[in-house]
Parts: C-alpha cells; structure tokens; sequence
C-alpha cells in the first residue's frame, strides 16, 4: 500500500496544528511560569512544523501544475 505524498503531509500537517492547539491550550492552563515557557516553547516549535509542512505541501501541490 502507497500512500500519496500529497495525503501524508496533509495528515502531518493536521497533527502538527492538533499540537500546536493543545500546547497553546496548556499555557493558559497553568499558573506556574516554568510550565507555561514549555507549553510555549512547545507551541512555537509546533508553528515552525506547521510552515515546514505547509511550504512541502504547496510545492507537492504546485508540482502537479
């Protein structure tokens, strides 16, 4: 079974945004400063997958054009 390249970072791409949610999700949930950087720092390294993923995406996409 194959998957199609486009369809594997599409769901990487959903899973990457269910991260950053949550994380984003977990600093307002916390009072201790230690906690929130790391759900913070969390959600920003999930921000950066989500525009590696997108950027690899939008050339998979323009690549059938």
């Amino acid at each position: 079974m194959s998957i199609d390249p486009s369809e594997a970072l599409f769901k990487a791409l959903e899973r990457e945004k269910w991260a950053y949610k949550k994380y984003s999700e977990a600093v307002e949930k916390f009072e201790e400063e230690e906690i929130k950087e790391l759900f913070s720092f969390l959600a920003e390294e999930e921000k950066k997958h989500i525009k590696m993923i997108q950027d690899e995406l939008d050339k998979e996409v323009f690549k059938e054009f």
